[in-house]
């Protein structure tokens, strides 16, 4: 028979929106569920609690409110679903008859027997009643008021749903409740549906997942999320221990995604891991509900507990991040190769990555439909360190994605081979080797949607506008570490602090050697240093190379913390800095911990430094003039104590440079001792019986010195503060040190130093930087010299024409050093811009 088709008026509920009631035949879970009466009809919404499997169909039967063929009969639908799993299937709207709403389902699945043989709905057509049980509900209709909806901004910041299963009746249809968690066993699914507050703009969800003593110590499982399943830890695979410093898988570590679901996982202990997945709006916004589920498809029981949904209001993550679709490589990368810049609806701008490996490899290549030439592009770069290789703009097809393939070719990268082989498309040119079975191939689709601006920001003073902690430790599985720096805007020169921690037996000769990276250059410190009594006093080292000034200072016994002032020519026109540390050699049994990074611009770009005052022999207080001959002014030959006080013109300036030339004059003395003060603090330094730079520091007071190779002369470097300074310094003699000064100079200058300002390139405390070795043994000169290019910037400038996927193609004037950044780029080249590539 078929619901009734008696009308009547609806009377009022107690209980409103009211319940579904079983007629006969009763299951073990309700699978009605009204959300609204409205008297006339009722909506509800169906699910499938008959099966822990896949029922292969449910036949719903009621009466629709929309007006039937003839006005004596009701409109009696039978709405079919195939191979539905647990969970919710469906919502509904029926017409009241005779004051209640009558429902029935169908449950057809092959094989099994309904007890008593149904009677089947001429509405629902041929259905085997042989296999088919049949439930009967009823709904009492009455006038509610409609239900009211939970909003983003008053569910606020905490989990709006939360399931820990500390009783019987919270556990999902289909699981076990086992000591306060929900266990799911073998081939069972289990699934439930949440509303999701309205304006809601992305949802978290978190669930534990517990391990149960299985017997193959083997746990795999699917996460459903409404009708979509997904294996987080591939298809087929499994997890064999729980133990964080076992597992594949670092704390927070991607797993991938699901769609467009980001899912993430950390190891909480040796028998339970937390899984996070990171859900955008078009998985609920069409009807603001949200199905979740789980499959067990290993052998035994997986426990999971505390599922917790909490909804983001804030605007959608933007820009989307890129989504890995397919993979032909037989290898697996825990960071994201590529990062999404920028979106809008035509184009995204994007930038690649190499996160394949800690070592430098032989290609990548990045294939994309370029919205700059309106073409297939496929730029690629050999000698690929880690870290960032480039930014391009592409173009997003009529499915609103930007589509990009990586490509990435090393013999030591992909070892097992990739089969079937990878074929390279026409428009790239490289050549991926003799054994092309070691191409891997990775293919990703970019969201064009939402529009996103690119994210920047203005250069607004010296406070730190990136911090983080702990940042990695590079050993004998990670040689070399490489981040980008997104700059301000408008910086004339960053500061990049870190501290690099000695904590894996290196034992007390720290003799294990490091390069620091900046863009392309890689730059040789000398050894990890550290020394009691240059902790005790606050000194350090520096050193320069090609206008980074690099400074190192003992933090403790086993730390030292370096900065690297680095002028905006390394990170001009984008506006972004490539970082690093690389191990030089990841062999033996020692490890660098990379933490407490910051860093932070000086912006003042207009200002200019300038010269206060400069003099040789002129009248210092409390001077003596020993011998004019040597145009030397001091204490020279006078072993007591004594200091000389020098007047200077005011300064408006950000700080204040002292630069004083000196002369051992007794050689057979060193190291000489004296200080200087200024700003109201004074600053101890030495004449070194060698080369070293040696400077120290009194709170904002930095000082250092520098001896000229080869002789007895020596340059001494203070820099104040321009607020405190007080128009004036004094040089003190420290009684059996004999030295003298042959000059001095008082500069106002714009930029805070962490020690030397100008240091000579040939200093010997800083190696030149170190090129990757390249496979055609180049030598690493100078890649465009002045003579083949000249422009007007000065003697050892050189035009060259850089490619920006923003910008297209522009002509810098450069110094010739810095032309080394070209050999990784493709685009780019020696010479000013002739409309395109260069000519051969």
């Amino acid at each position: 028979a078929s619901p009734s088709s008696s009308p009547s008026s609806s009377p009022v509920l107690v209980n409103c929106p009211g319940e579904a009631s079983s007629i006969g035949a009763t299951p073990d879970y309700g699978p009605i569920t009204v959300i609204e009466n409205q008297g006339g009809y009722v909506k509800f919404q169906a699910s499938q609690t008959f099966s822990d499997g896949e029922v292969c169909g449910l036949y719903t039967n009621y009466n629709s409110t929309e007006a039937p063929a003839s006005t004596t009969v009701t409109n009696s639908v039978c709405e079919v679903d195939s191979k539905v799993p647990p969970g919710l299937y469906g919502t509904f709207t029926a017409k009241c008859y005779g004051g209640k709403a009558e429902i029935s389902i169908l449950v057809y699945e092959p094989g099994q027997d309904p007890g008593i043989v149904p009677s089947i709905p001429d509405v629902c057509g041929d259905v085997d009643e042989d296999y088919t049980a049949r439930y009967d509900f009823v709904i009492p209709c009455g006038e509610c008021e409609p239900p009211t909806q939970l909003t983003c901004e008053a569910a606020g910041e905490d989990a709006f749903a939360t399931d820990d299963f500390e009783t019987e009746s919270s556990v999902w249809p289909f699981g076990k409740s086992v000591n306060g968690h929900m266990q799911i066993c073998e081939n069972a699914m289990v699934a439930k549906t949440y509303d999701v507050p309205t304006d809601t703009m992305s949802l978290l969800l978190e669930f534990d997942m517990l391990e149960q003593g299985n017997d193959s110590g083997l746990y795999d499982f699917l996460i459903r999320i409404e009708e979509h399943s997904y294996s987080p830890f591939g298809a087929g695979s499994t997890v064999t221990n729980f133990d964080s410093s076992q597992m594949e898988y670092p704390d927070f570590a991607d797993l991938g995604y699901f769609h467009d679901a980001m899912v993430s996982i950390v190891s909480v202990d040796t028998t339970s891991n937390k899984f996070t997945v990171e859900i955008p709006s078009s998985w609920y916004s069409s009807s603001n509900t949200l199905t979740v589920g789980f499959e067990v498809v290993s052998e035994g029981c997986i426990g999971f507990d505390n599922i917790k949904l909490t909804s983001k209001c804030e605007t959608e993550l933007c820009p989307v991040d890129a989504i890995l679709e397919s993979t032909r490589s037989s290898e697996i990368f825990d960071r994201p190769a590529i990062e999404v810049l920028e979106t809008n609806s035509d184009n995204v701008t994007f930038a690649v990555y190499q996160n394949f490996s800690d070592l430098t490899l032989c290609t990548v290549a990045t294939w994309f439909d370029s919205a700059v030439t309106l073409g297939d592009e496929c730029p690629y770069e050999n000698s690929v360190p880690p870290g960032e290789i480039d930014q391009y703009e592409a173009r997003c097809d009529a499915d609103g994605y930007a589509r990009v393939s990586l490509f990435v070719y090393d013999p030591r990268y992909s070892t097992g081979g990739v089969s079937p082989q990878v074929v390279v498309p026409t428009p790239c040119a490289f050549s991926p080797g003799i054994d092309s079975s070691q191409l891997s191939q990775y293919n990703y689709r970019i969201p064009c949607d939402p529009t996103c601006p690119p994210e920047t920001f203005q250069c607004e003073g010296s406070e730190p506008f990136y911090e983080s902690g702990d940042v990695v430790i590079l050993d004998s599985t990670l040689s070399e570490f490489g981040s980008t720096l997104a700059i301000p805007s408008g910086s004339a020169s960053v500061n990049v602090q870190f501290d690099l921690e000695e904590n894996c037996g290196w034992g007390s000769t720290f003799d294990d050697q490091f390069y620091l990276r900046v863009g392309s250059n890689y730059l040789d410190p000398g050894l990890f240093k550290s020394n009691t009594q240059e902790i005790e006093s606050g000194s350090f080292d520096i050193g320069y190379y090609d206008n980074i000034e690099v400074v190192s200072k003992s933090a403790s016994t086993h730390v030292n913390t370096f900065t690297l002032n680095v002028p905006s020519s390394f990170y001009s026109p984008d506006d972004r800095l490539v970082w690093g540390v690389k191990l030089y050699s990841n062999e033996g049994a020692g490890c660098i911990h990379v933490k407490n990074v910051k860093s932070w611009a000086s912006c003042d770009v207009d200002c200019e430094d300038a010269v206060l005052e400069s003099g040789t022999t002129s009248d210092w207080s409390g001077n003596v003039v020993i011998n004019n001959e040597l145009e030397i002014i001091g204490r020279l030959g006078v072993s007591e104590a004594g200091s000389v006080t020098q007047q200077t013109p005011p300064a408006t300036s950000a700080f204040v440079e002292i630069e004083l030339a000196l002369v051992a004059t007794a050689p057979n003395t060193l190291p000489v001792s004296f200080s200087v003060e200024a700003g109201g603090e004074k600053v101890d330094l030495v004449l070194a019986d060698g080369n070293q730079n040696i400077g120290s520091k009194s709170n904002d007071v930095i000082g250092w010195t520098k001896r000229v190779a080869g002789s007895d002369e020596y340059f001494a470097y203070v820099t104040v503060p321009g607020a405190v300074y007080a128009d004036s310094f004094s040089v003190s003699f420290i009684p059996g040190n004999e030295f003298g000064i042959k000059g001095y100079k008082v500069s106002a200058v714009c930029t805070k130093p962490e020690g030397a300002r100008k240091l000579d390139e040939e200093d010997s405390r800083l190696q030149p930087p170190v090129g990757e070795p390249g496979v055609d043994g180049e030598d690493y000169s100078y890649y465009c010299l002045a003579s083949d290019f000249p422009c007007d910037g000065g003697v050892d400038f050189v035009h060259v024409c850089h490619y920006s996927s923003r910008l297209g193609y522009q002509t810098f004037c450069i110094p010739e050093s810095d032309s080394e950044v070209l050999r990784f780029y493709a685009k780019d080249y020696c010479g000013p811009c002739v409309g395109g590539f260069a000519s051969a």
